[in-house]
């Protein structure tokens, strides 16, 4: 920026601008993992790297477990129900259509968890995914069945305590 924005116009073009760049960012994440997808099936990486796990390897905010997560929301999403990355992106980018591929078993269901998807945040989403898994609101349960977590705070260990309240 630099310089200072000063006219309500300006700050609201800014930040604007800003959202715009955030949702391109969520569109860039989908259009690498169609790329990624087809040097994997296409071993394009081959002679340059000994294998893919390899070639995975290279990137330095990628683990190659969130590089196959990508992937498989592209075989879902764009490849199986032929979303674009654009409409994908509203729905707040790839870790949350991850979250949600469990519960979609027709573009249908697609379509209504990329709605649900859009208005809620990730913490959210996971609420949602789990209410429709096991058929309890959340908001309502008494919580009957609870485990206590003991963290030592000397070295960190975590140990569940199972015994009865």
């Amino acid at each position: 920026m630099g310089e200072i924005i000063k006219s309500e116009d300006e700050k609201k073009k800014y930040c604007d601008t800003t959202l715009e760049l955030e949702e391109g960012a969520r569109t860039v994440y989908l259009m690498l993992a169609e790329r990624l997808h087809d040097i994997r099936e296409n071993r394009l990486y081959e002679p340059f790297w000994s294998s893919w796990q390899e070639y995975t390897m290279e990137f330095k905010d990628l683990s190659p477990a969130s590089i196959s997560k990508m992937i498989s929301v592209y075989d879902v999403f764009i490849k199986q129900y032929g979303f674009t990355p654009a409409e994908l992106a509203k729905a707040g980018g790839w870790t949350k259509l991850y979250q949600m591929m469990k519960k979609i078993n027709s573009k249908q269901d697609a379509l209504d968890w990329i709605e649900k998807a859009e208005t809620h945040s990730r913490q959210d989403l996971e609420r949602l995914l789990i209410e429709s898994k096991t058929g309890i609101s959340m908001h309502e349960c008494k919580h009957p069945n609870t485990v206590t977590i003991i963290v030592c705070q000397d070295c960190g260990e975590k140990i569940r305590d199972f015994s009865p309240s």
